[in-house]
């Protein structure tokens, strides 16, 4: 799974973006990005998130790839994205879920 966000540094420090900034959640099991299939997405001309350093005030597009089974789309998945460095908050975005 690929999906397309845009990500923004409202604080007053630099971050670096890795893997572990935003993981995928099905069910109870949650899953981290795929660094590989995010470098063959850059080998096609494609923007990632991967040690993406993101500057104060700056707005950042890339894709975030995830290889997970088509059954973990079945169960109501949702983006979890976690504090850029600075704390343990965590934000989500529910995904629709996979039918088929």
């Amino acid at each position: 799974m690929v999906v397309d966000l845009s990500v923004e540094n409202n604080k007053s420090d630099s971050v670096t973006l890795t893997s572990e900034v935003v993981n995928l959640v099905a069910g109870e099991a949650t899953y981290s990005s795929n660094t590989q299939a995010e470098t063959a997405l850059i080998g096609e001309g494609a923007n990632t998130f991967f040690l993406e350093d993101l500057g104060p005030e700056v707005t950042a597009k890339g894709k975030v790839a995830f290889d997970v089974a088509p059954g973990v789309l079945q169960k109501h998945p949702k983006l979890q994205f976690n504090e850029l460095g600075f704390g343990d908050t965590h934000g989500y975005i529910v995904l629709p879920a996979l039918n088929g």
